[in-house]
């Protein structure tokens, strides 16, 4: 064919023509195939024709080296509504397709289907091909819709879905469950959003007490605010690639974090710029109740064990109201600066040991490994 020429007299049924065929012929689709129906027309002498459909089974015809504008009608309506000049305001054609310039119900209009059912079809029984303006509420699959539009599924069909051309890239879908799909065909819960856009949202409120959450693939807020690595299970605040369970990054001089008992009681922990912990309680105190502390050198302390709780194991040095326990080129392992007052037994050494005499605290005594009195210390003489 060449120049060919369409018009459509319904959603499966078209007027054809074209400049090497000088016949007008109707085609119907019945969902595989087209198949010409009724007595083609024969048009003589026609160059380059145009078709427009006026009613399912009428056309409208002109042609280039024709200059009369023509009407051809396919087959008889079995109903029809017209002006004084055959213009028509309502027809029924031969093929059930009903055409009309203006309708309006008052009650109630139903399409393709007996009076009898109300059960879903695969044919669509209602096309519209303009706009559309619903003025009052809409209901699909109910007679009863209770808001502007009101969608109720039937069987195992969906209930609504909102698809680009493919059925299998759907946007929006809300199936015969009631769970609601963005960017999935298949929603497994109440909500389920697939694809890599994510969802955006300034406020997010969870309000069930027993509810839980899954995040597949790690959660973060903001760049690094809050960040959960699911392939190391680990946690950073301030920092997106935590190398340990828990990590805590402020480059600031003062406290990077605390534990707070009430709005006023709480402590505070800070790392210096030297890698140091500084720890400022706002009770100015620090209990190990029941335990030991132990400070070593090394990557660990020495083995044993203390006797029983309440004591400090210091493997090097120790400084009493001193931060230097030692002096000139040689180190001790205890340093006093200032008075230091023995109420008990002091052994230096494996030799020599310091205790009160006679439970007093006057008279100090210098004993050797057996005991025996050596040399008296009295504040008296």
């Amino acid at each position: 064919n060449s120049f060919p020429a369409l018009a459509a007299l319904s959603p499966n049924r078209v007027a054809f023509i074209d400049y090497f065929n000088g016949d007008l012929r109707v085609y119907e689709f019945n969902g595989s195939t087209w198949t010409e129906i009724g007595t083609e027309l024969n048009i003589a002498g026609m160059v380059v024709p145009a078709l427009a459909a006026l009613s399912p089974n009428r056309v409208a015809f002109i042609d280039s080296g024709n200059d009369d504008l023509r009407v051809y009608q396919f087959s008889a309506p079995l109903f029809f509504v017209a002006d004084d000049e055959d213009y028509p305001y309502f027809a029924v054609s031969d093929d059930g397709y009903t055409t009309a310039e203006a309708l309006s119900v008052r009650t109630e209009l139903r399409v393709g289907q007996p009076a009898t059912t109300t059960s879903a079809t695969t044919s669509p029984a209602l096309i519209v091909s303009g706009d559309a303006t619903f003025l009052s509420r809409l209901g699909v699959g109910t007679t009863s819709p209770w808001a502007h539009l009101t969608v109720i599924g039937q069987g195992t069909m969906d209930a609504f879905v909102v698809a680009p051309t493919a059925a299998n890239t759907t946007h929006f879908i809300v199936d015969n469950s009631g769970f609601v799909g963005i960017g999935t065909t298949s929603p497994y819960t109440s909500l389920a959003v697939a694809g890599s856009t994510g969802v955006l949202a300034n406020i997010f409120t969870a309000t069930s007490t027993t509810a839980t959450s899954t995040f597949a693939g790690g959660l973060a807020f903001e760049t690094s605010g809050l960040v959960y690595d699911f392939s190391s299970n680990s946690v950073g605040i301030g920092v997106a690639d935590a190398d340990v369970t828990l990590e805590v990054f402020e480059t600031v001089s003062g406290n990077q974090f605390k534990i707070s008992y009430d709005a006023t009681n709480n402590t505070a922990f800070q790392v210096d710029a030297n890698g140091d912990l500084v720890i400022n309680p706002s009770g100015d105190d620090i209990f190990l109740n029941a335990d030991n502390m132990w400070v070593c050198t090394g990557g660990g302390c020495p083995t044993g064990s203390p006797s029983g709780t309440g004591n400090l194991i210091v493997e090097t040095a120790l400084g009493i109201a001193s931060s230097t326990p030692w002096g000139g080129v040689f180190q001790y392992e205890l340093g006093v600066a200032g008075d230091a007052v023995i109420t008990g037994t002091t052994t230096l050494g494996n030799m020599f040991s310091f205790a009160p005499i006679g439970g007093t605290t006057t008279e100090i005594g210098l004993f050797d490994t057996s005991g025996d009195l050596i040399l008296i210390f009295d504040e008296q003489e």
